[in-house]
């Protein structure tokens, strides 16, 4: 194992690669599913002028390829100087608006408003009726789109080849090892080393989730 994570690509070490894609996963999931979590709650929630505009336009972005939003993306990224960082993939898989929003609008249409007059008549204002009551009763279906969201995100070679290409995440890292084996011999070895690096942690995932992904996602 300390051989395959030592093992370079491109002149960037197995290892490092892995922390990178773990730490865009994490951040990743943790920043986009806390988002789409108060979104989805506000909308379902409270009542407003706009309010089924935006569930509209969240099930629109779905609808929309993701190629066709490239070119905005670059541009706006070029403009903002968020280009070739860490920060840059964080800000684009920031977005709350979509499958995720979706799942979560649907298990909080579940819970009775009950729960949150209840806080109220002790007390509670907004923010702990929704960090105190409405979270962790919607834990099992927030739990379900983080797993779900961490293996897309694992898995993602678009968003970091393009926005974060220095420093490379294991998807990108292993994409242009498979290029480089086309024009020269490799250690095969260990590249399907390498290869089972970056498939273990997810099968191991879902392995240990997958009742719960199927019941929460279900639920939601």
């Amino acid at each position: 194992l300390i051989e395959v994570l030592k093992f370079e690509i491109n002149g960037q070490a197995v290892w490092s690669m892995l922390l990178m894609s773990i730490v865009t996963t994490v951040l990743g999931t943790a920043i986009n599913v806390g988002l789409s979590a108060i979104s989805a709650y506000c909308v379902s929630k409270y009542k407003f002028p706009g309010r089924k505009l935006i569930y509209g336009a969240a099930i629109f972005t779905m609808i929309v390829p993701i190629v066709g939003t490239l070119p905005a993306q670059v541009k706006m990224m070029e403009t903002f100087g968020m280009m070739n960082s860490l920060i840059g993939v964080l800000f684009l898989y920031s977005g709350c608006f979509g499958f995720n929003f979706i799942m979560l609008y649907g298990a909080f249409e579940t819970i009775s408003w009950s729960y949150a007059e209840a806080a109220q008549m002790d007390g509670a204002n907004r923010f702990q009726i929704l960090f105190r009551i409405m979270l962790p009763i919607a834990r099992g279906p927030i739990i379900a789109v983080c797993i779900l969201q961490a293996i897309v995100y694992w898995n993602d070679y678009s968003t970091p080849f393009l926005f974060m290409n220095d420093v490379k995440t294991l998807a990108v890292g292993l994409q242009s090892l498979q290029n480089e084996m086309i024009n020269r011999e490799q250690d095969y070895p260990m590249v399907f080393s390498a290869v089972m690096v970056a498939v273990i942690p997810v099968v191991i995932l879902f392995a240990c989730f997958q009742k719960t992904i199927i019941k929460n996602t279900v639920a939601g």
